[in-house]
């Protein structure tokens, strides 16, 4: 993320006919349109976060079923041929 040197911002407001006061009022709204942009970021980054936690928890349920559904008969197999079953 860029950063802003205060005295930057107040040389170039002077350059521009502005005084130090107005400078330092365009450092803050620059810092909140600079933390607004994060914020957004941030949200961005958190829904496409939950996307992948579901995705996962569902493959993790689907292998599980399918696991199941593949030892089921090997069991079965198993204990047929011991004749506990």
């Amino acid at each position: 993320m860029e950063s802003y040197d205060e005295n930057e911002l107040v040389r170039t407001a002077a350059e521009n006919g502005l005084d130090s006061v107005t400078g330092r009022k365009a450092q803050a709204q620059l810092q909140l349109l600079v933390a607004d942009k994060q914020t957004a970021a941030a949200r961005e980054m958190y829904k496409a976060t939950e996307g992948l936690r579901r995705a996962t928890i569902w493959l993790t349920i689907a292998t599980f079923i399918i696991a199941l559904a593949t030892i089921g008969p090997l069991v079965v197999a198993l204990l047929i041929r011991l004749h506990l079953l």
